[in-house]
């Protein structure tokens, strides 16, 4: 994508890492939380309703089979070989078919639990920031068009929704 911004092809991304580039400008967006989400009936989920979130470990999660998405950063501990099985997902939201009717767990991010959870039979909980710390996602623009006013306008509107869904920004603007 920092190609495709460089060449003019592309006019944002929305990306965790920034492509180290003089002519690309960025703006970190939130910090998000990740989720691990299953459906409701599924062991770990009974697990953790019955002893509590606190009682959540890597090795709990390991022991199940893994789907997550290529889009978003793992933790750094996750390690998907040490899992049963694991599936990988090029598009986010193809997850949720799979985890209804599987014993698959998934670490996502916790804007898409907010719209998941609204499917009957998934539940997530939150890991803990020793499991899996927060990422940041980055607005990034080419410097070239920093002054094109429907750019400007483009990424006003993605700033706004991100500083209304999650609060101020987690860094410093970067420009």
């Amino acid at each position: 994508l920092g190609e495709f911004l460089r060449e003019g092809r592309a006019d944002l991304a929305i990306m965790p890492r920034v492509p180290a580039a003089a002519d690309l400008a960025s703006l970190p967006l939130a910090r998000i939380k990740k989720h691990i989400m299953m459906r409701r009936g599924h062991p770990l989920a009974l697990d953790l309703i019955r002893n509590g979130v606190s009682s959540l470990t890597i090795d709990k999660i390991i022991q199940w089979p893994q789907a997550y998405t290529n889009l978003t950063p793992q933790a750094k501990i996750f390690k998907p070989e040490a899992a049963p099985c694991h599936l990988s997902f090029p598009y986010l939201n193809s997850s949720p078919a799979v985890l209804l009717d599987t014993n698959y767990i998934d670490w996502v991010p916790e804007s898409s639990v907010k719209y998941w959870e609204r499917i009957p039979g998934l539940i997530s909980f939150e890991l803990p920031d020793s499991i899996c710390p927060p990422f940041t996602p980055n607005l990034i623009w080419s410097r070239r068009s920093s002054g094109n006013p429907e750019n400007v306008w483009l990424r006003s509107l993605i700033i706004g929704k991100a500083r209304e869904n999650y609060g101020p920004a987690p860094e410093s603007e970067k420009t």
